[in-house]
């Protein structure tokens, strides 16, 4: 294979053509992924260090707790064995991050979490109409036990009073 040079300077053709390097970066086709070699698994720990991190950083900027200043521990709430792994994989991450020396898991069994349900109005005015506010104020009143099943089962099924 022969090489050639346009240029009208002689030594940026020698440099070019003695280098083996493109004559713009803008004219090299960019890399294609591969899917294979995605890890799907460390994404996922990622994603969750990401929130932890995000919302940490939301709690301390409300507190007025600058990262400069180190805490002893987070408290984090878990509601698997699945995502105490994920989370002890990228714990070292997460101290860094956030500037903690300790992680401390919590379950939905202490009396230190609390959930509420909340209805998405946009998503429940366009199935249920005219309905929507009964639908909404039977969400508002879910119980711990209701919300456990929604979270695992992605679904639930009330009933309404009309």
């Amino acid at each position: 294979m022969e090489k050639t040079c346009n240029s009208n300077h002689t030594t940026n053709c020698q440099k070019q053509l003695l280098n083996d390097r493109p004559i713009s970066i803008h004219l090299v086709d960019m890399p294609v992924s591969n899917p294979e070699l995605i890890d799907k698994n460390l994404e996922r720990r990622m994603a969750t260090a990401q929130k932890i991190v995000s919302i940490a950083r939301f709690l301390r900027e409300k507190s007025k707790i600058r990262i400069r200043q180190p805490l002893n521990k987070i408290l984090i709430p878990i509601s698997s064995p699945t995502d105490r792994r994920d989370i002890q994989m990228v714990e070292d991450i997460i101290k860094e991050e956030l500037n903690i020396k300790e992680i401390e898991f919590i379950t939905d069994d202490s009396n230190i979490v609390s959930k509420t349900a909340k209805a998405n109005f946009k998503t429940i005015g366009k199935k249920f109409g005219k309905d929507t506010q009964l639908v909404a104020n039977a969400i508002k009143e879910f119980t711990n036990e209701q919300i456990k099943e929604l979270e695992a089962n992605k679904k639930i099924t009330i009933s309404i009073k009309m």
